[in-house]
């Protein structure tokens, strides 16, 4: 009798590489996205707010908007669809509270929405590896999921609750449904078309630039017979295509985001609200290059690391030369997309990250070409890419590793509790009402006193008058202050800047953590300010 044991050898040639793959960044994902989730999130020193500054925002808004009242900040992302998902959770937040261990409802929902966009990323890697199968291979399509599970502004975006995460979701839902165009059986039929566009309509009422995207199905159609012909591109059956488009994407949009229908006015005011956020000078862009060049250089080499940079970059060079229809498609969302983002005055990560599941694909399909290509030399395909995997992962793990110590806001309180004499006299500063996000809880025992420093304030005659004994800065307003000085943009900062350099006040402690992990520094590939939020550093001066 035939003995049915299969040796190692045997089992390894059954295993489906690509499914393992797969899986495993599936698991890589998780674990990074999971480690350190609950920073900053409220307690019992601050039950009221998170330490990041949209999150309580956010969720306010929100449930303003439950109440039928209606502020041009509901449409500051061009439309309501985000703040439909907040009140979502934070209906099931209520009813299971009691299982998420936090201080109040508002801690249990800004944790369930965090769990919740570690769902939307982990969907985001298994779309990515279904496009890339369609679009390429199943390996390509299993690289991509690598490459995404492990890209820095993917992680850090799963664990604080904003819009940015689901936008790169819907982004590849997109692409995921021009390549459903793409690949589609002649005659094409209108079923695709609808697809797509709803999925743009739900896209834009989320946030506003991803309708950008909406030219993929577009191209997709026209890829079907490879632009052969300039007058069909501008036949009657191209334009039923885009009125399909069109009206099924408007129809999405409606069904997402009602309120803006109903209340255009409002509409119209919250996109005058964003545009003159996106207008005003933004300190830690100031002096810092063009836009191409913080978006194309800083902020992209810091949402994907260093090593996936450059490989973005081959793909990037790649599909220009090649221009395959894939290719080309890809093309059609991230060159557009990537030129409008340029063009904010903010410079920070997080508006790049719609572009970071194309980006893995144009990445995977070098890597598996490269891999097919050098034949007997494949080792060296594979221990480069295990080299960018494994630093882009030490990155990772630097920097969810600050997120699980503890806060440096929390650090100063203890510090403060322990070493300032108490009823002393402590000075912040607010750059607006509800900045409170930065700043470590004054403990009890201490005279609080909150300079307002807005436009108009004058930091020297505050002083001058009030003599607080401590004052406390946060990173966020002695970085450009200090670096800035004169030409900082608002002139209030330079004041005080000003005013502390007469010497009254002498800087006696100062709170910063490095993103480091066994002796390598990674700093400065988490500068931005998205990353920096987490954990930023603080400076307690005292009156000489």
């Amino acid at each position: 009798m035939k003995s049915t044991r299969l040796s190692a050898k045997q089992l390894l040639g059954r295993l489906d590489f690509s499914a393992v793959l797969l899986g495993v960044s599936i698991l890589i994902a998780l674990a990074l996205r999971l480690h350190g989730i609950h920073w900053g999130l409220p307690n019992a020193d601050h039950p009221l707010y998170s330490y990041h500054p949209d999150e309580v925002l956010h969720l306010t808004a929100a449930r303003v908007l439950v109440e039928g009242v209606m502020i041009p900040k509901h449409f500051q992302y061009g439309g309501t669809f985000y703040y439909t998902i907040l009140n979502a959770i934070f209906f099931f937040a209520g009813l299971f509270g009691d299982a998420l261990g936090q201080v109040n409802r508002i801690a249990a929902t800004l944790l369930l929405g965090r769990y919740f966009l570690v769902g939307i990323a982990v969907l985001t890697i298994v779309l990515a590896y279904a496009v890339g199968t369609q679009l390429f291979s199943r390996p390509t399509g299993a690289v991509a999921a690598m490459l995404l599970a492990v890209m820095p502004a993917h992680i850090a975006s799963a664990q604080h609750l904003r819009p940015d995460e689901i936008s790169a979701f819907l982004a590849l839902l997109v692409v995921y449904t021009a390549v459903r165009i793409l690949r589609a059986d002649e005659p094409l039929g209108v079923r695709p078309l609808v697809y797509s566009g709803l999925v743009v309509g739900v896209a834009s009422a989320l946030r506003l630039p991803l309708a950008v995207f909406g030219i993929m199905p577009l191209v997709a159609y026209l890829l079907r017979d490879g632009w052969s012909e300039p007058r069909w591109i501008f036949s009657a059956a191209t334009w039923r295509v885009c009125l399909v488009l069109a009206l099924c994407a408007a129809g999405g949009y409606a069904l997402t985001s009602p309120h803006s229908l109903v209340h255009p006015r409002m509409f119209l005011a919250g996109l005058q609200v964003t545009w003159r956020y996106e207008t005003n000078p933004f300190p830690d862009a100031v002096e810092m290059g063009p836009g191409l060049y913080q978006y194309g250089w800083t902020m992209l080499r810091q949402a994907l690391g260093t090593p996936l940079y450059a490989l973005a970059l081959a793909g990037i060079v790649v599909a220009v030369w090649r221009r395959t229809r894939e290719q080309q498609l890809l093309l059609a969302g991230i060159i557009p997309y990537f030129v409008i983002a340029t063009f904010a005055s903010w410079v920070v990560v997080r508006y790049l990250l719609p572009l970071l599941p194309l980006l893995a694909l144009l990445s995977a399909k070098v890597v598996t070409d490269a891999f097919e290509y050098a034949g007997t030399r494949r080792w060296v395909v594979s221990a480069l890419v295990a080299s960018a995997l494994a630093w882009t992962v030490m990155g990772d793990l630097a920097f969810v590793q600050l997120e699980f110590r503890r806060n440096n806001q929390d650090v100063a309180k203890d510090w403060i509790a322990a070493e300032i004499p108490p009823g002393a006299t402590i000075g912040t500063f607010r750059q607006y009402r509800e900045d409170v996000y930065f700043n470590p809880v004054i403990p009890p025992g201490f005279t609080h006193v909150v300079l307002p420093l807005v436009a108009g304030a004058d930091p020297a005659e505050w002083l001058d008058q009030e003599r607080p004994q401590y004052l406390v800065l946060h990173e966020f307003i002695y970085k450009n202050m200090e670096r800035l000085g004169e030409r900082h943009p608002q002139q209030h900062v330079y004041a005080l800047l000003q005013a502390l350099q007469t010497g009254k006040y002498e800087l006696v402690k100062e709170f910063k953590q490095p993103v480091a992990i066994l002796g390598v520094d990674f700093s400065s590939n988490f500068s931005s300010h998205d990353y920096s939020v987490v954990n930023p550093g603080i400076r307690i001066y005292r009156l000489r």
